[in-house]
């Protein structure tokens, strides 16, 4: 790390980011280590979550000067790009043009979503297969406790199922 220069701390954000990327550059190999433990406050108000993406934003500019070839280009949706200009407008008739789209892409998203519909003349097994899978993990663990795998009670909780 001292190799590199360790943190730089003119940066207001992103030094962690642009360290690593220096030791990868000067050919050190980072790692996950899925024992080590960070705690941080999660923020849980949308002004304050908003602000520090706003923040994290701050460093794209700095970070790219930087590393022009490992900073990740823009990707958007129409639909979402839409909705940023919508907003940027700062009217009234604007906010309510971006909820709109945004109410249209949700339900455009949720009808995509949608599984198969069956028919009343569906046959037991295709049936099973298409509303049991959702529970397979619960049918599992019941198989496992009872030892009784052809019970078929395991199987009727995808009558329920909203899925």
């Amino acid at each position: 790390m001292r190799d590199v220069g360790g943190f730089d701390e003119t940066l207001r954000a992103g030094e962690d980011v642009d360290l690593c990327w220096r030791l990868v550059e000067a050919g050190a190999r980072l790692r996950y280590e899925p024992i080590a433990l960070v705690a941080h406050d999660h923020r849980t108000e949308l002004r304050d979550w908003l602000a520090r993406k706003a923040f994290y934003g701050s460093s794209a500019a700095p970070l790219s000067a930087r590393h022009p070839d490992k900073t990740a280009p823009l990707v958007i949706s129409g639909s979402a790009l839409a909705m940023w200009i919508l907003m940027s407008i700062g009217s009234a008739i604007g906010y309510l043009a971006s909820l709109a789209v945004a109410g249209l892409t949700g339900r455009r998203i949720a009808r995509k979503m949608q599984g198969p519909k069956l028919s009343c003349g569906t046959s037991w097994p295709s049936w099973h297969a298409a509303c049991g899978q959702p529970h397979c993990n619960w049918r599992r663990r019941f198989v496992d406790i009872t030892g009784l795998s052809h019970w078929p009670l395991p199987s009727c909780p995808g009558i329920a199922d909203a899925r």
